[in-house]
C-alpha cells in the first residue's frame, strides 16, 4: 500500500468526492488528484488534517505499517524529521471507559476496545492469581487512554475497577491525537486547519481551557491525601525518564522508591515517595515527541 492508494480508500469509504476533500484541506480538486496519483508532493499538515478527519494514524494513512517506501514530503516539511505526526498509540473505536474506585477518589477514562482486552488479559493475569500473595502483587498498573494520558495507578489503594460501554453520557470527552498535539503546541488559534482548529475548541468546551492546557502539555500526580500537581511535562527529562522505566519495570514487580520530579530546566527540583501516590498521569503525545 502506498499514499495514493490508501488516500483514495479512505477517501471512498467516507464518501467524499476530491473537490469535497480538497474543500475541506483548502486545496484544489486537481491537487488532491494529483496526490492520488502520486505525481506531486504533499505536505505534512495536510497529513494531519486527513489523520483527523479520517479517524486514522499518520502511518496507516501513508501505508507505513505495511510498505517500507518512503514517502516524499515538500522541502520544508523535512525538517521536523520522525516527528511530523502525533502518535496515535492505541487510537481506536471507543469501548467506552474504565473507572478506579481507589481509597482517594474515583477517576475515569475513555478507552477502546483492543487496551479492553490487554487491560482484562494483565488484570486476571498478576491480580487475578489467588496463588499470588497481595504483597508480591507488582504494585502499579499502566494504561493508556483515549483523551491523551497514559496513567500508571497504584493498586495498592485500588478498590475495584469497572469497564463500562453502556453509558456513553458518561464516558469522558475524547479526541484525535493531532487535536491534543495543537493544544500543546498553543498554536490552535492560529491553526491553518479549520477542521482541526474546531476541533481544538471542542476539547477545551469539554474539559475547560486550563485543564485542556494541562492534559496536552503537563503531568498529574494524585497523592493519597488529596494533594495534586501538574508538573509541565516538555523538556522535562526526569520524568520522561521516569515514564519509560516504568513501563518496562511496573509488570512484573513492586516499586517503591523515591522519584525525582525536576522541573523543566531543573528550575526546581522535588523528589516524591511514590508509596504516597495514588496515580499518576503524562501526556501520550508530548511524551512520544520527547522520545523520538
Amino acid at each position: 500500500m502506498n499514499l495514493q492508494m490508501n488516500l483514495k480508500t479512505y477517501r471512498a469509504a467516507y464518501r467524499l468526492t476530491q473537490g469535497e476533500l480538497a474543500n475541506t484541506l483548502g486545496v484544489s480538486q486537481q491537487t488532491v488528484a494529483r496526490w492520488e496519483k502520486g505525481t506531486i508532493p504533499i505536505k505534512h499538515q495536510h497529513v494531519r488534517v486527513m489523520c483527523v478527519l479520517f479517524e486514522c494514524t499518520a502511518d496507516e494513512l501513508l501505508g507505513l505499517e505495511t510498505d517500507d517506501t518512503e514517502i516524499v514530503f515538500e522541502a520544508d516539511d523535512s525538517e521536523g524529521g520522525l516527528n511530523l505526526f502525533a502518535e496515535a498509540r492505541d487510537y481506536e473505536s471507543l469501548f467506552g471507559f474504565v473507572r478506579l474506585i481507589t481509597e482517594g477518589g474515583v477517576f475515569d477514562y475513555p478507552i477502546g476496545w483492543n487496551a479492553l482486552g490487554q487491560y482484562e488479559e494483565i488484570l486476571d493475569y498478576y491480580y487475578g492469581q489467588h496463588t499470588i500473595k497481595k504483597n508480591e502483587w507488582p504494585n502499579w498498573f499502566h494504561f493508556w487512554t483515549l483523551n491523551n494520558r497514559g496513567v500508571f495507578v497504584n493498586m495498592d489503594t485500588v478498590l475495584k475497577i469497572e469497564f463500562i460501554n453502556d453509558n456513553e453520557e458518561e464516558a469522558p470527552y475524547i479526541e484525535h491525537p493531532e487535536v491534543w498535539r495543537s493544544i500543546a503546541d498553543s498554536d490552535f488559534k492560529e491553526e491553518s486547519s479549520e477542521l482541526i482548529a474546531t476541533r481544538c475548541e471542542k476539547v477545551l468546551e469539554n474539559y475547560g481551557e486550563e485543564e485542556s492546557m494541562d492534559m496536552a502539555s503537563c503531568a498529574k500526580f494524585v497523592y493519597l491525601d488529596g494533594f495534586v500537581e501538574n508538573p509541565l511535562y516538555n523538556q522535562n527529562e526526569d520524568l520522561s525518564e521516569l515514564v519509560l522505566r516504568m513501563e518496562s519495570e511496573c509488570v512484573g514487580k513492586r516499586i517503591t522508591e523515591m522519584w525525582k520530579i525536576a522541573g523543566p530546566k531543573r528550575e526546581r527540583l522535588e523528589y516524591c515517595n511514590s508509596k504516597h501516590i495514588l496515580l499518576w498521569e503524562y501526556p501520550l503525545e508530548m511524551h512520544h515527541r520527547d522520545t523520538v
